[in-house]
């Protein structure tokens, strides 16, 4: 059994429990849960929004496989498959777009990255606009100019872009 006593500066166990509830009760207790509260409703949030908001990586390609090959099939589309070829991307790197549907974002000379693959499909041949889906999630629309020689394009979170003709 414990004999020993505690003194006044030293809270008994019941004590340390009233303590704590008094706390929770208190306006600075109150405002902690709360804040906890809502920290952790904004950190849910933000999760089942970035899942909701980047594209099924599976789905994009799906998609845009099927899209892309019915771009290279149907005649109106003809007019994206100017946009093929290489392209000096604005943000450094080149941008391969092939015939078929392919995009394949390569890294300059001494940058320590990897390829960025990608599909496109052709969204308005009269316009020659394309967008391209890449695997990281980003979704590029891309408008070759009227001299063939420049893409102008704006990403999902609407920054816009060009790229010049290699």
């Amino acid at each position: 059994m414990n004999t020993r006593e505690t003194t006044d500066d030293e809270p008994s166990p019941v004590n340390r429990t009233d303590a704590r509830k008094a706390f929770w009760t208190s306006l600075p207790g109150m405002l902690t849960g709360v804040a906890s509260v809502i920290t952790a409703i904004v950190s849910l949030m933000a999760v089942f929004h970035s899942k909701a908001s980047a594209p099924d990586r599976s789905a994009v390609e799906a998609r845009s496989a099927a899209s892309a090959g019915a771009a290279t099939q149907e005649p109106a589309a003809q007019g994206c498959m100017e946009l093929a070829g290489h392209w000096a991307w604005q943000s450094g790197g080149t941008v391969a777009i092939a015939e078929g549907g392919a995009a394949t974002w390569t890294p300059d000379a001494g940058q320590a990255i990897a390829p960025i693959y990608g599909r496109w499909t052709c969204i308005d041949a009269s316009a020659k606009r394309i967008m391209v889906y890449w695997q990281h999630g980003f979704v590029d629309t891309l408008t070759l100019s009227s001299n063939g020689q420049m893409l102008n394009g704006t990403n999902q979170a609407g920054s816009s872009f060009s790229a010049r003709k290699l």
